[in-house]
């Protein structure tokens, strides 16, 4: 059963929005604990806040990312995730649920890349359309997880960014945080439509809803404004706002500077996502900034199996220094791991081609550098 948290309009249909109030549908859900699950993969470790399904649950690890301090502010980290985006929570919950024989999707940036990640990894078909004017490199990622491309052929997609268990899948984020931090003083995240922000905001109400916070943290929208003006208002922004959520504007030019700023510090976010980071570094010390994830195309799934958080964490690490030894990257990392176990997961990455090992000969010593396979 899916409703309208506003109007209390329900469904047993395929609808993703109230047709009353057009705000996203939240599925209906019973006997909802929050229990952390130590053993299980992704967002599964919250699988007593999310849907019940029949049969197994789907993971490719995704979920359980870092968050990084950069000044004052904390950042959440969500291009850790497999293919590269926040995407991937609600994906994994969508396709558990679902368990689709076949998938249609119009090629769409982070979206339709992480559904057609999970979808090709389960053995589904996938059918992507391609636009007249896609890129070549975008086009390539797809073909290489063996979906079928065709131009312009989909006219209806399976699944919608606004699906009611892609929103179960984002709200993971709020649970991950609480588990993380512990006192959450605020987030804040990124707008565009709104969905991410009122998914994370419905995952802090549950929790409330259950006991297991005594109150929902500050939350904050950051927006960009657009030739002096921010978007027009839409119905999941103003009711969001009736909800006590703030909204900060940020100027595009500061935008811009963040997304320069953070990439020297190895992280690559899109300047929407770095308009979070702006904000938070404009209000009170440890807000979080959620960072929802990188432009570039993740290929680490695309020749093997799934990677480890460390594994993950050291392609970017590799990606940010250009080239670096086993002890770079181990300093990098500030020694949140053994130098021996980085150099053992950056020659198992090696070995699975995603990484170049090169040999450099100085006088008597050995030199080993790990760099990004980019063929």
């Amino acid at each position: 059963m899916l409703k309208c948290i506003k109007c209390g309009y329900e469904t047993s249909g395929d609808e993703y929005r109230c047709p009353r109030c057009g705000l996203p549908l939240m599925v209906v859900k019973e006997g909802l604990k929050y229990r952390i699950r130590k053993g299980a993969s992704g967002v599964w470790r919250y699988s007593d806040m999310l849907p019940r399904i029949n049969g197994d649950f789907f993971s490719l690890g995704e979920g359980y990312t870092p968050i990084r301090r950069m000044g004052k502010s904390l950042l959440k980290l969500e291009d850790r995730n497999p293919s590269g985006s926040y995407m991937d929570r609600g994906t994994a919950v969508w396709i558990s649920i679902k368990k689709p024989r076949e998938v249609f999707l119009k090629m769409s940036g982070d979206f339709s890349r992480s559904i057609s990640l999970y979808a090709t990894k389960m053995r589904s078909k996938v059918v992507v359309s391609v636009g007249k004017s896609d890129d070549a490199s975008d086009i390539e990622f797809y073909a290489r997880l063996g979906c079928d491309l065709c131009i312009e052929c989909v006219k209806e997609p399976t699944v919608r960014y606004g699906d009611p268990y892609m929103i179960e899948g984002f709200k993971t984020i709020a649970m991950e945080v609480m588990e993380q931090l512990g006192d959450v003083r605020g987030l804040v995240v990124p707008v565009e439509s709104g969905i991410l922000l009122f998914s994370i905001w419905l995952g802090f109400k549950e929790l409330l809803s259950i006991g297991a916070i005594s109150e929902v943290p500050a939350m904050i929208g950051a927006r960009i404004m657009e030739n002096g003006e921010t978007r027009a208002e839409n119905p999941i922004i103003e009711f969001l706002a009736s909800q006590e959520v703030m909204f900060m504007d940020v100027d595009p030019q500061d935008a811009l500077s963040a997304t320069i700023q953070l990439t020297k510090a190895g992280i690559y976010p899109r300047p929407i996502s770095a308009a979070a980071y702006v904000a938070a570094s404009k209000i009170e010390n440890n807000y979080v900034a959620i960072l929802t994830g990188s432009p570039l195309i993740m290929r680490k799934h695309v020749g093997g199996g799934s990677l480890t958080s460390l594994q993950r964490e050291l392609l970017e690490v590799v990606e940010s220094m250009g080239r670096a030894t086993a002890y770079q990257v181990w300093r990098q990392l500030g020694g949140s791991a053994s130098l021996q176990g980085i150099y053992r997961a950056l020659n198992s990455l090696a070995a699975r081609g995603l990484l170049l090992r090169t040999v450099s000969v100085r006088g008597k010593r050995r030199v080993i550098y790990f760099s990004v396979n980019r063929d």
